[in-house]
């Protein structure tokens, strides 16, 4: 059976792959900057083959790839991400998987809409340089030569609204309510780590069906009346939506990280074609489904402080 390694495997995406992929039996090789954190126990506890390192260290990338077949490559929080790091940190991945001869397949998840960054560029703000670099790194991935590629932009993950992660979208979820800069009419798609995973999983099993596929990764274009809605139905409590005027707006800006996405979906519209991942004949997770899940409620409800 062969084996993979995956990048950010303590993460949300990450960890789904590595899950899925051990659950299928095959080998997990992980980067960790501590093998002694709880994240990393819980993976060594499911048999992933940990590795300290960083993904800038070439030496690190290439002795963690030794003997596998592919690498999920997610782009990891980083101070110098934008000037330039998660080009750099990309291109290392290539040259290491060039270098390793048993690596015939890079799994990249970026970022919905990328490839609008052209169209967007001069118009995109403080989202400018967080989209070039990934469309720089997406363009290197591509051009690596490497037989099998498959590009994966997942939207709007539904782990956002869920503990720890709400903070960084909706800091006011313990109080039921759901702060926003959306308009009322924006939708937003959608799409859970689990169903990243499948993709990425699907991707290693079945290279030539995916190589050279660049993949939106969404559904469910959702108002953000219908996900509290969904998460008020789901927990049991009413969950309201509060529209941020201009100045709650200009306040909240660079203190709710995530909230520039929301700006962006106002003025671009980032909908994902419905049906549009059909042909791939894989299952994806409603949300309402989603927050069903025992880990997913427990994680909701302690946002909520329930």
């Amino acid at each position: 059976m062969p084996s993979f390694l995956i990048n950010l495997a303590t993460g949300a995406q990450g960890g789904a792959v590595a899950r899925l992929l051990r659950q299928h039996g095959h080998g997990v090789n992980a980067m960790v900057r501590d093998r002694n954190s709880p994240a990393a126990l819980a993976l060594a506890d499911i048999e992933v083959k940990l590795y300290e390192g960083r993904f800038d260290d070439e030496a690190a990338v290439i002795s963690a790839l030794e003997g596998c077949s592919g690498v999920f490559w997610n782009l990891p929080p980083d101070p110098k991400a934008l000037q330039g790091g998660w080009l750099n940190m990309t291109n290392n991945i290539v040259r290491a998987a060039r270098t390793v001869q048993s690596v015939n397949t890079i799994v990249f998840a970026t970022s919905f809409h990328v490839g609008r960054y052209p169209e967007w560029a001069e118009r995109l703000g403080i989202l400018e340089a967080y989209y070039r670099s990934k469309f720089e790194s997406e363009k290197a991935v591509l051009e690596s030569g490497l037989p099998h590629v498959t590009i994966l932009r997942p939207a709007w993950l539904t782990n956002n609204y869920l503990a720890p992660f709400f903070p960084r979208c909706y800091p006011d979820m313990p109080s039921h309510t759901l702060a926003t800069a959306y308009k009322p009419q924006t939708r937003m798609p959608h799409i859970a780590p689990e169903d990243v995973a499948k993709f990425a999983v699907a991707a290693f099993l079945h290279p030539a069906k995916f190589s050279g596929k660049v993949i939106e990764l969404g559904h469910e274009n959702m108002t953000i009346e219908e996900v509290a809605r969904t998460i008020s139905k789901t927990a049991g409590v009413d969950v309201k939506v509060h529209y941020r005027t201009e100045e709650e707006i200009k306040d909240a800006t660079g203190k709710v990280l995530l909230q520039m996405f929301e700006l962006l979906a106002n003025e671009e519209g980032l909908e994902i074609e419905d049906g549009s991942l059909d042909q791939y004949g894989i299952e994806l997770t409603p949300f309402s489904k989603y927050l069903e899940g025992k880990e997913e409620k427990q994680a909701l409800r302690k946002a909520l402080k329930l």
